[in-house]
């Protein structure tokens, strides 16, 4: 009973963590991080922020910074190369939030016009374009630029109107689009596998180059050597050792080549 009422009291003892702001700024970095890990399990944020709690993080001071919900945040900001960037959707509700007028003078598969006016000044400016531009980009070549090229072109042309005309309504972003991320880094593994077939390469070359080498040498001494036995045979003869002897040929009372030499009379005496 006492383990009971001590369990009970331990429990009512811990504090009540604060509720999380759906929406709005965060009033501090663990309900911050809190909203992140819950939203980073889900499956209907972008797949590239799925399991990654702190990326989520990012991304939500990110658009907090420009008064947009979490929601939003997350389907309106990416980080390129470790910069933030914003779609062109976003450059377009940003800018029409601040007063900016956006005005699409053109827009097909080709190319796209966008002319931004400001509301403050008056002041204009037309940003053009094509996909000849996104090709030398690299751009073309993700699938949602070959499945929606109006579409991609037209974004472009907004996120670098209103990049240079209104840049203080989103200071220090640039213009990106979902799906032009670039690839994640390779990994250690990957980077060590690579380094190993280099160093393998660079040694195979090493070999096969003092193989090359080597023969190289081989041919140049045995040019040599050949040289050197024309010159023998060219300015000294070989000495003539005359017709050889056959041995059935030779005359036994001149002495026989294989004939036994005369025995002496002591030997003769003691036989």
């Amino acid at each position: 009973m006492s383990t009971t009422n001590t369990e009970v009291a331990t429990t009512e003892q811990q504090p009540r963590r604060a509720p999380i702001a759906l929406g709005g700024r965060q009033s501090d970095f663990d309900t911050a991080f809190r909203l992140a890990k819950n939203l980073a399990v889900s499956s209907l944020i972008p797949k590239d922020l799925r399991g990654k709690p702190s990326d989520v993080l990012v991304i939500l001071m990110y658009g907090q910074e420009l008064g947009l919900a979490p929601m939003q945040a997350m389907q309106g900001v990416y980080v390129v190369n470790g910069r933030p960037s914003l779609a062109g959707q976003t450059w377009l509700a940003l800018a029409r939030k601040a007063g900016h007028r956006i005005t699409v003078l053109e827009n097909d598969a080709q190319h796209a016009t966008v002319k931004v006016t400001r509301g403050d000044t008056g002041e204009s400016h037309t940003e053009t374009y094509t996909i000849e531009q996104a090709k030398r980009a690299g751009l073309t070549k993700k699938d949602i630029w070959q499945n929606h090229p109006e579409r991609m072109l037209m974004w472009r042309a907004t996120g670098r109107a209103c990049t240079f005309l209104c840049p203080e309504i989103a200071l220090g972003f640039t213009d990106a689009e979902p799906g032009e991320l670039e690839p994640e880094r390779p990994t250690l593994a990957t980077v060590v596998a690579e380094r190993t077939d280099q160093q393998r390469a660079d040694r195979d070359e090493v070999l096969a180059e003092q193989v090359r080498e080597d023969n190289i040498a081989l041919a140049q001494d045995e040019a040599a050597m050949l040289a050197e036995l024309d010159q023998l045979n060219r300015h000294g003869a070989a000495p003539d050792l005359g017709e050889p002897v056959d041995a059935d040929l030779v005359d036994e009372q001149d002495g026989a080549l294989f004939e036994q030499p005369a025995a002496s009379e002591s030997q003769r005496d003691r036989l």
